[in-house]
């Protein structure tokens, strides 16, 4: 075959070359020392909001119908702790569990060589009866007395008198490989490590981030050399944004914060879910009205039932703004026939000149000084408020609406 070139007229090859030569940079990029420097690319950052339904079923980018298991939240978390190699890292900050499975994942990962370590409520915290918190945390006990190799485990006394307290986080920190960046998790959770985490509406934020990773597992290694609550002056921020774990030890509610700044007119949705609704959080509310009367659509889930826990004259006052209030209580398991409830802890808004999500074991700080919470903050490119409103119309489809009639 012959040479491309010699094919070419004498005179024209020359020519060809040199425009060859020429685009060498458009294909490679620059090469001088005077060439523009290429920006690094921003650290990967992955955040997904899944929920749960009742009866064990769930909603979520890692449910596949080829699974055998089925899938739950539950299931989901035994699966992250089982997957994790030898030599990695399992954090974990719960109030309480009563499953079996969820405890044997972590005996078995730190029978593998995994580091495990497990910071729970006090046996015997202030504010509840003696054996209430014992025994919820008994099982994950009888299960580490299985495993000779240890896990450590730390009764959260949190109280600000440094008194035994409740640890009321639902987080779980993974890092498969600590000699490698980019890969941690940092989960949280509305439920607790309870059966109940997949038979009530319940919702998850599984952020894969290391600043967020790197902040939070740094304020738990605090509580682990000293228990006592710790107050929080600043916020974790990472590569600008607004980035932000809540803990109720922080002067300035988060979530509240961001309400009162937020301009949320037409155009703009609103939804909130969350376990408790009493007077305490009277000051949301208040910002919830205000987008109502700005043009906003708001909605709001609450258990009715569960009067000791959503204060009527809050749900009044929405109700008389028009904001759509549900009462989930009425629900029923379509399983067991028994009556379900909203355990979502969550908040989102699109349309508000950004986009804001909430989610975690409380969304608004109105915890006493015995207890502790947590809450991922995030807006703008970052914010899973789309993927919560969804949650929220699933839970809400065959709910009831509020009206003043029903408030008496």
């Amino acid at each position: 075959m012959p040479h491309p070139f010699r094919a070419l007229p004498g005179r024209l090859a020359p020519v060809v070359l040199c425009c060859l030569l020429a685009l060498v940079p458009l294909l490679v990029g620059p090469t001088s020392a005077g060439a523009a420097p290429v920006a690094d690319p921003p650290p990967a950052s992955v955040a997904q909001y899944l929920y749960s339904t009742p009866s064990g079923s769930a909603v979520g980018p890692w449910c596949h119908p080829q699974d055998l298991t089925p899938c739950s939240l539950g299931n989901d978390l035994v699966r992250r702790i089982d997957a994790v190699p030898p030599g990695g890292v399992v954090d974990v900050v719960m109030y309480s569990t009563t499953r079996v499975d969820m405890a044997q994942a972590l005996v078995g990962a730190a029978a593998r060589g995994v580091s495990v370590r497990v910071l729970t409520s006090h046996p015997k915290p202030d504010g509840e009866k003696s054996g209430d918190v014992a025994d919820r945390v008994q099982v994950l006990v009888d299960q580490l007395r299985l495993l000779r190799r240890p896990v450590k485990v730390g009764w959260g006394s949190l109280s600000r008198s440094g008194r035994a307290g409740i640890e009321h986080r639902k987080l779980v920190l993974i890092d498969p490989d600590p000699a490698v960046d980019g890969d941690e998790e940092t989960i949280s959770d509305s439920g607790n490590w309870t059966y109940s985490l997949d038979t009530a509406y319940n919702d998850r934020t599984v952020v894969t981030d290391r600043c967020l990773y790197a902040a939070t597992r740094k304020h738990l290694d605090v509580l682990w050399k000293d228990k006592a609550a710790k107050r929080i002056d600043a916020l974790p921020t990472c590569d600008g944004r607004r980035r932000l774990w809540m803990m109720p030890e922080v002067r300035t509610d988060p979530v509240l914060a961001w309400a009162k700044q937020a301009r949320c007119g037409l155009g703009a949705r609103v939804t909130f879910a969350n376990f408790y609704l009493t007077g305490s959080k009277a000051d949301l509310v208040d910002q919830l009205i205000r987008f109502r009367r700005a043009g906003a659509y708001v909605q709001v889930a609450a258990n009715d039932e569960l009067t000791g826990h959503y204060s009527t004259t809050q749900k009044r006052r929405m109700v008389a703004a028009g904001i759509k209030v549900y009462d989930v209580s009425v629900l029923l398991d379509p399983v067991t026939g028994r009556k379900v409830y909203d355990h979502q802890k969550s908040l989102s808004a699109t349309g508000c000149g950004e986009a804001f999500s909430a989610q975690g074991s409380t969304t608004q700080n109105s915890t006493a000084y015995t207890k502790n919470g947590n809450a991922v903050v995030t807006s703008s490119v970052w914010s899973d408020a789309a993927a919560m409103q969804a949650g929220f119309a699933t839970m809400v489809a065959g709910a009831h609406r509020l009206t003043a009639a029903d408030l008496g």
